[in-house]
């Protein structure tokens, strides 16, 4: 079982930037997608401790078809794909998750 975002979804719905703050944390979030990675630095902000950090995070842009393609060289027999944790069908617009269920052939 393999459960990854939805690229495509993603890609569609990414929030370029952002600031939250809870309690006395800030968060100073930037995204950047392109076609083959999603990048996230997020600022943080910490004014009880007066410490700042910051975190990168670069995630693999795989789309479906990547899948098929990896589990095909690795002998995979996909059995089903889902698009969320309620088993709903996987739309490559719609579905939040690309969740993929295979067994070795």
């Amino acid at each position: 079982m393999l459960d990854y975002l939805n690229s495509i979804y993603v890609m569609e719905h990414t929030v370029p930037s952002e600031v939250k703050t809870v309690d006395d944390v800030v968060f100073d979030i930037h995204r950047e997608v392109n076609e083959h990675k999603f990048l996230k630095e997020i600022n943080i902000l910490d004014k009880k401790r007066l410490k700042r950090l910051t975190f990168t995070e670069s995630v693999n842009a795989f789309r479906k078809a990547d899948f098929e393609a990896m589990f095909a060289r690795q002998g995979l027999q996909i059995n089903d794909i889902f698009g969320d944790y309620h088993f709903n069908p996987y739309d490559e617009r719609h579905s939040t998750r690309l969740i993929i269920v295979a067994t070795k052939q």
